[in-house]
């Protein structure tokens, strides 16, 4: 009898990564960008603080050593290696969750602050284009503030310029405008209104940026998750209120999200907080 070849097992594949070296870098509006290629082939970009050079490659420069729009040589220690995660872009069927599932979860505030009105959406789609339905729920249900004192939703009637979604979407485009008359620049999406263009709605405390991935029905546009001082990005089938509900729940693993966090001990992690008021400048 014929010996049965025995059953291989499958084994769990990690995450790719990548040999990036760095063989340009330059400085636009305080932002440090550095571009390379990935094995040598695929050309990519990354940008970081300059105040945070430090943590990202050790002493290579501090923020005096640079000028805006200044070239910076391989020869002043930026032809360095590191290791860029590659993931893989995501299809499927858009995942939608109603703003309810979200409130029975992180609580809105019973008084919420500069939530807009009918004519004010109207004169902000007017300008940008029509958003999520969600996100209009969103703004109409809990204002200006951040949910699990981490997430902060951009708002379009914020006076506080850093919760301002119009401010977040102007600095967005100021960057990248800039950046894109480098010769060589790659930013890895096209940018709204190009066709399937991001535009943020959300940061974190840790800044990460959070965007929308545009492109047919708004209610189906999806998430994109740009990491902190990394050339790292997390795409997710789902609408934004998906999104919050599912990472805040676990569902769904936000990889750039701290280790505790969300943390289900811990009262706070799903209470929304309200910001001060500010004037705009």
């Amino acid at each position: 009898m014929a010996k049965k070849k025995p059953i291989k097992k499958k084994q769990a594949t990690k995450p790719k990564t990548a040999e990036l070296r760095i063989d340009q870098a330059g400085v636009v509006n305080g932002v440090l960008f550095f571009q390379g290629s990935v094995d040598g082939g695929e050309l990519v970009r990354f940008r970081v603080s300059c105040d945070e050079l430090r943590d990202l490659a050790g002493s290579i420069a501090t923020a005096a050593d640079y000028q805006d729009g200044q070239e910076v040589s391989p020869a002043r220690q930026v032809a360095k290696l590191l290791t860029v995660e590659s993931t893989p872009p995501r299809t499927g069927k858009v995942r939608c969750r109603p703003i309810t599932d979200l409130t029975a979860i992180v609580p809105p505030p019973a008084k919420p602050v500069e939530t807009g009105n009918p004519k004010l959406w109207a004169h902000l789609e007017k300008q940008i284009g029509p958003v999520p339905q969600d996100y209009k729920d969103y703004i109409t249900l809990y204002g200006t503030g951040s949910l699990g004192g981490f997430v902060r939703v951009y708002n379009p009637f914020a006076h506080d310029e850093y919760a301002d979604l119009m401010r977040a979407i102007l600095r967005f485009y100021e960057v990248n405008s800039q950046l894109k008359q480098l010769d060589g620049y790659h930013f890895p999406y096209p940018i709204y209104p190009e066709p399937a263009g991001i535009v943020p709605w959300a940061s974190d405390d840790n800044g990460n940026v959070y965007y929308w991935q545009t492109g047919g029905d708004p209610d189906h546009w999806t998430v994109v998750v740009q990491a902190s001082r990394s050339p790292r990005w997390q795409e997710v089938r789902s609408s934004m209120t998906a999104f919050l509900v599912d990472a805040f729940t676990q569902r769904v693993k936000c990889r750039f999200w701290p280790s505790d966090f969300p943390d289900s001990s811990r009262p706070d992690t799903f209470q929304f907080k309200q910001f001060k008021r500010r004037r705009k400048n």
